[in-house]
């Protein structure tokens, strides 16, 4: 019987090592103020607090939310593709 060059495990594995490690999300696409506005959401700040604490006003916080929910949405499509297939 044929030895399997791939087994499910390793390949989950190695999926989720590149999939999840921050930088591999590459978060230098953004522009650096949605960036600051994703990490401080992502941190539990809410919009009245992540406005005050830049100085920019609520909309402009959504606005920022909203272009990183987009990135985000268009990179992490192809894990839930994967994670169906397994």
């Amino acid at each position: 019987m044929p030895k399997k060059l791939f087994s499910k495990k390793k390949i989950k594995n190695s999926f989720w090592k590149i999939s999840l490690n921050p930088k591999s999300f590459k978060f230098n696409e953004l522009s650096p103020s949605c960036r600051e506005v994703y990490q401080l959401s992502l941190h539990g700040k809410s919009h009245e607090e992540i406005s005050q604490l830049l100085d920019i006003s609520v909309n402009t916080v959504k606005k920022h939310k909203n272009n990183a929910n987009h990135y985000m949405r268009a990179r992490l499509k192809h894990v839930l593709s994967f994670l169906l297939y397994i």
